[in-house]
């Protein structure tokens, strides 16, 4: 029905943005990635869901995005909510990696997904990414991340530190050079006294 929405950028709040076209404000649920990109005009990629007497209109920056979107929100157990909030915690590229590689722990480092939800995106979403989430997964070094986040969780870090200091890391890097850049933005090792 809405395939996209140009327009100028009135508002951005904390999960959406307003964005006026001919003279009215549509607002349009986003993820927090998406809404810092924001510019003062805008296209934003749209799907539109009704639901009993609910409307929701959820915007991307980015058609692969948009997809990703369409994709978590077939998986059963992930509505969205969780996808939206999958999505502002990894770039389309991430997630892809994420998923390519089976790597539940990124998953479940995003608040509202549990073990068995992360399990069944790996499952139902792997082989619809394929060999190119695969291929994106060894470029971007996910799996050295994937290394990292486990080293950090050895050492006692809580998911939430970790998932904040994960999205810092640069993109390349093997795992001991990603650990020392985390380790170092975290303040050292953690003891548990």
């Amino acid at each position: 029905m809405l395939d996209h929405i140009t327009g100028r950028v009135h508002n951005v709040g904390e999960d959406s943005a307003v964005i006026s076209v001919g003279g009215v404000g549509i607002r349009i649920e986003m993820p927090t990635h998406d809404l810092t990109l924001l510019g003062d005009e805008a296209i934003v990629f749209t799907v539109l869901q009704i639901r009993e007497e609910e409307v929701h209109l959820y915007g991307f920056r980015t058609e692969r995005s948009r997809e990703l979107f369409r994709m978590l929100t077939s998986v059963q157990g992930v509505g969205p909510k969780v996808a939206l909030a999958i999505l502002s915690a990894y770039t389309a590229e991430k997630l892809e990696s994420a998923i390519g590689l089976g790597d539940e722990g990124a998953l479940t480092a995003v608040t509202g997904v549990g073990k068995k939800t992360a399990a069944r995106i790996v499952l139902d979403l792997r082989d619809k990414i394929g060999a190119i989430a695969e291929a994106v997964a060894v470029a971007t070094g996910s799996s050295a991340i994937g290394e990292v986040r486990e080293g950090l969780k050895g050492l006692g870090y809580s998911t939430q530190e970790i998932q904040a200091v994960i999205g810092t890391l640069p993109e390349d890097g093997d795992a001991p050079t990603l650990m020392r850049h985390a380790l170092r933005a975290l303040g050292g090792e953690k003891t548990n006294a």
